[in-house]
C-alpha cells in the first residue's frame, strides 16, 4: 500500500513538472513575439498616435509611446493590446523638449527577456562605460543622452534637465533601478 502512494505521487510530480515545461514553453513563445511587437525598425508601421518616438539602449533600439496617463502602458503593448510586458513608456506629463525631469518606465524580470533587463547592467562599471550613451527619437528630433548615475531612488540622484529609465530591480523584490541620464 505505502508503496502505492508513493508511485502515485511520483506520477503527480511528473505530471506537474511536464504541465510546467508547456507553460514555459509558451511563456517563451509569447515573449519572443512581444519582443518583436516593441523592436523599433525603419520599415515598422506606427499606426498607434500614442508612439513618440524610439529609445536606443546598448545597441537595441524600441518603441516609446507615451499615454494619458500611467498605468496604461504598464500592461498593453505598443499596439494597445493588453500584455503582461507591458512597452517602454514615457511619463504622461513629460515633455523632453521642455521638462527639467521626466521619467521613462519599463518592466524588467528575471525570467522574461525584457528590453529594461538591461538596466540591472548598468550597476557593472565597465557595462556602464561601455555603454554610457542612449539615444532617444522624440518626435523625428535625435536627442543624446549620457548615463550619469544608477540609484534606487529618486532622491539619490538629484539634478537640472535629468531624464530617469526606470523598472523594478529583478533580483530584489520591490526595488526600483533609476538610471539617469543627462544630455
Amino acid at each position: 500500500m505505502k508503496k502505492k502512494i508513493i508511485r502515485i505521487f511520483l506520477l503527480i510530480e511528473l505530471l506537474l513538472f511536464l504541465l510546467n515545461i508547456c507553460k514555459v514553453k509558451t511563456s517563451y513563445k509569447e515573449n519572443k513575439e512581444y519582443l518583436a511587437t516593441i523592436s523599433f525598425t525603419d520599415s515598422i508601421s506606427l499606426s498607434n498616435p500614442d508612439i513618440v518616438g524610439s529609445i536606443k539602449i546598448a545597441g537595441s533600439k524600441y518603441i516609446l509611446v507615451q499615454g494619458s496617463d500611467n498605468d496604461f502602458y504598464l500592461h498593453h503593448d505598443v499596439n494597445k493590446k493588453e500584455n503582461e510586458f507591458g512597452t517602454i513608456f514615457l511619463d504622461y506629463r513629460c515633455n523632453l523638449f521642455t521638462s527639467d525631469s521626466c521619467a521613462i518606465y519599463g518592466h524588467s524580470s528575471n525570467y522574461y527577456e525584457l528590453p529594461f533587463n538591461v538596466i540591472e547592467r548598468y550597476l557593472d562599471s565597465s557595462f556602464w562605460h561601455s555603454n554610457k550613451i542612449i539615444e532617444i527619437s522624440y518626435y523625428n528630433e535625435l536627442l543624446t543622452y549620457e548615463v550619469v548615475g544608477v540609484v534606487n531612488s529618486y532622491s539619490d540622484y538629484v539634478g537640472d534637465n535629468v531624464l530617469y529609465l526606470q523598472t523594478c530591480q529583478p533580483s530584489q523584490t520591490g526595488v526600483l533601478l533609476l538610471v539617469a541620464i543627462k544630455r
